[in-house]
């Protein structure tokens, strides 16, 4: 089990210890199996049993199990000339996000302080809307945003932007986002911004917001 903490730019700083102290994986999630030798092409079910204490807090629980291939794999050789190989190993891995809601659902998101970037430049040289996320509530937030442009001389509503896997955990109270825009010439009308529920919470509109543009 590894354990990760969000901050407020929503980046992920590994810690060493659970970060609600009332839920530890450890104790209360068994797997199995915890090891398997997969063939190509190959799939295998990890199966979860959760051992919950009966006076757990009503609240959201994280942990990420690390999925790692170990030992045993073949290594990829390429001849680059005579006498000289080069090899390459693959290790694969990952961690796994394992979110527990425990209790009725309970969290509101609000979009606030919306702020032009300019473009930073290099492979991806878009402009960049920046949001503010404000969460509120024991719970936290799984969603995407979706921005949306009308000009002033009122031409149809056009969507300029969308970010996915944008979600607010109950270690924070808010965050930004950054959200790549496709119109370079936005300088006038207003932005709708959407935040609306993805994964566990998909179907959900968490907060819609209209700025008007220099206003």
């Amino acid at each position: 089990w590894l354990h990760y903490k969000q901050n407020e730019s929503g980046r992920y700083d590994r810690v060493d210890s659970p970060i609600n102290e009332n839920f530890d994986p450890e104790t209360m999630i068994v797997f199995s199996p915890r090891q398997v030798t997969l063939p190509p092409k190959a799939r295998q079910r990890v199966r979860m049993s959760l051992r919950k204490p009966p006076n757990l807090p009503d609240g959201e629980y994280r942990a990420h199990l690390k999925l790692q291939s170990i030992g045993g794999g073949k290594a990829a050789q390429a001849g680059i000339d005579e006498g000289l190989q080069a090899k390459v190993d693959v290790n694969i891995g990952y961690a796994l996000p394992v979110i527990i809601r425990q209790g009725a659902t309970n969290v509101a998101v609000t979009v606030s302080d919306p702020q032009f970037k300019a473009a930073p430049g290099g492979k991806d040289n878009r402009p960049r809307l920046e949001v503010k996320l404000n969460r509120t509530g024991t719970h936290g937030a799984m969603g995407r945003l979706v921005v949306y442009w009308r000009a002033s001389n009122g031409s149809q509503e056009q969507q300029i932007g969308e970010m996915n896997n944008v979600n607010v955990f109950p270690e924070v109270n808010f965050r930004t986002a950054l959200i790549p825009l496709s119109e370079t010439n936005v300088n006038s009308g207003s932005i709708r911004i959407v935040y609306e529920g993805d994964g566990i919470d998909k179907g959900k509109i968490f907060d819609e917001q209209v700025f008007p543009i220099g206003g």
